[in-house]
């Protein structure tokens, strides 16, 4: 081999080093698709209200619940700090449609215990969260307020409100929210005076 073929080759392997080296690793990306969410209500066909004059507010005397899981259907372990947040929106349809919006906390979950800040979730494992609602919407006032009713003995009866409702919820920083959900149920509400027996 010549010298100036050597010179050549050495070049060349040189610039063949450099550029190797120069490339940047593809950036770190977390999975998508590992979770999947489903939301249910549990409702009474008939909710019993009764308005207090004291402070100015409703009380709902039925459970109002809406359930919450979060599944891994990813094929390994899901890990990390934990980032519990999210709502259930419920959008009830009447002549005057309104929103209800019911916040998901740490103190909703019921499982897995979020350990030291961080939150682990086996392959088809689920995170729970329960949550009690009442039905006031972001204006301020109850969904039933200003609709028509029917007088029952003393009670206002509103005819059925029907409600879609859908989640919004995140559990692991690192892994972004997902939406899901789209349960649709209907509530009777009875208003009975806060002296009458229901």
């Amino acid at each position: 081999m010549t010298m100036k073929s050597s010179r050549v080759l050495t070049t060349f392997v040189l610039l063949l080093s450099m550029s190797s080296c120069e490339e940047p690793f593809p950036p770190y990306s977390e999975p998508e698709g590992v979770l999947v969410g489903e939301l249910s209500a549990v409702t009474p066909d008939t909710v019993d209200v009764y308005f207090d004059d004291l402070s100015g507010l409703y009380y709902v005397t039925s459970q109002l619940v809406f359930n919450v899981t979060m599944t891994n259907v990813y094929n390994d372990l899901l890990q990390g700090e934990a980032l519990i947040d999210g709502e259930v929106s419920a959008q009830s349809f009447s002549a005057i449609p309104r929103v209800v919006l019911v916040r998901l906390t740490p103190s909703t979950l019921l499982q897995p215990p979020v350990f030291q800040g961080g939150l682990s979730l086996p392959p088809g494992s689920t995170a729970s969260f329960s949550t009690l609602w009442i039905p006031y919407a972001t204006d301020g006032k109850i969904v039933f307020d200003g609709l028509p009713f029917t007088m029952v003995g003393t009670a206002k009866l509103y005819s059925p409100i029907s409600f879609s409702a859908t989640a919004r919820v995140q559990i692991f920083e690192r892994v972004q929210p997902i939406e899901f959900g789209q349960v649709e149920f209907e509530i009777v509400f009875r208003d009975i005076p806060i002296d009458s027996p229901s």
